[in-house]
């Protein structure tokens, strides 16, 4: 069985009411990538506020980032340390 296309959110809109383990959407631009810890920051400048997403790796490694460069992700919300960070994938 496949999983659910996932809902597409601003990254403005990912906060802790996202419940653990749901599919979500999400995109920004690629600010660092640790290859040691799989994983990825995508920031997103909306308004005057930027904002960050945390995206768990491992499932697509190798990951030849390109800093800087625009990614859009698909994954499940975890939460982890009182931190919300999506996506994973």
């Amino acid at each position: 069985m496949l999983p659910s296309a996932g809902v597409y959110y601003f990254p403005w809109e990912i906060n802790s009411s996202i419940p653990e383990g749901e599919a979500l959407r999400t995109f920004g631009r690629l600010c660092s990538y640790d290859l040691a810890q799989s994983k990825a920051i995508l920031t997103t400048q909306h308004s005057s506020a930027q904002y960050q997403v945390c995206v768990d790796t491992k499932f697509v490694e190798p990951f030849q980032a390109l800093l800087g460069s625009r990614y859009m992700v698909l994954g499940e919300a975890e939460h982890r340390e009182g931190k919300y960070l999506p996506p994973r994938n």
